[in-house]
């Protein structure tokens, strides 16, 4: 019985917070909404900046159980792990699910983060982006720049973001095909292949840079 209170109080709160932000929302509008007494944040959380807290983590843990990190055999190709990695990015950003609340409060706590940010990124966004390092490590020349290296996973991941937070402008921009450019089968398939491009493209004069710059001599007998 406790648990249902409380996952209906996070619930409710969670979809105020997602459309109108921490600050803008009320404990008291929150228990009205829910229909709980007002003592029953403090009963279940202690306070309204525990109650965020808690719905940012139930918010992740929503988007997660639902498209969780994707896991790889040894036999798996690099190109294959980051494709499987940006469609299962896409499915969390840009696909919208019931309740959509969740990735909408994400969305904002991106954007205008709080404290609720560092445990989010700690218990959840770490994790996959860990992930992506390890794929793109596959790719590039070792040692690597590691800033070489963030900026291609954020190239990425910015990549995927842009589908969610500006589909208002891109409605705008491409009228009657923007439904069609969010696809997310065409849509992996695109960021996966420009992001593959970019990739060979930075790699290959790592690559150059490794070599040595003069062949060692040959003698006679090695040549015979």
């Amino acid at each position: 019985m406790h648990e249902k209170v409380s996952e209906h109080i996070l619930q409710v709160a969670g979809q105020l917070f997602a459309e109108r932000g921490y600050r803008a929302v009320t404990v008291r509008e929150i228990c009205r909404r829910a229909g709980v007494n007002i003592s029953a944040v403090n009963y279940y959380f202690g306070s309204k900046e525990t109650l965020y807290l808690e719905t940012v983590r139930f918010a992740a843990r929503q988007c997660t159980r639902n498209v969780p990190i994707v896991t790889w055999t040894e036999i798996d190709p690099p190109a294959s792990r980051l494709r499987q990695f940006i469609h299962g990015m896409l499915h969390r950003v840009v696909r919208d699910e019931e309740p959509s609340w969740p990735a909408q409060l994400l969305m904002v706590e991106i954007v205008r983060p709080t404290r609720a940010c560092q445990r989010f990124v700690r218990e959840f966004v770490r994790p996959n982006f860990q992930a992506l390092l390890d794929i793109l490590q596959q790719f590039l020349p070792r040692p690597c720049p590691e800033k070489t290296l963030y900026r291609l996973a954020f190239s990425i991941v910015g990549q995927c973001l842009y589908y969610r937070m500006c589909r208002s402008v891109m409605s705008l921009l491409a009228g009657p095909q923007a439904p069609a450019l969010l696809d997310l089968e065409s849509l992996t398939e695109h960021i996966t292949n420009f992001s593959l491009a970019g990739i060979q493209g930075i790699a290959r004069p790592l690559r150059r840079r490794r070599r040595p710059r003069y062949a060692p001599a040959t003698t006679r007998g090695e040549l015979s």
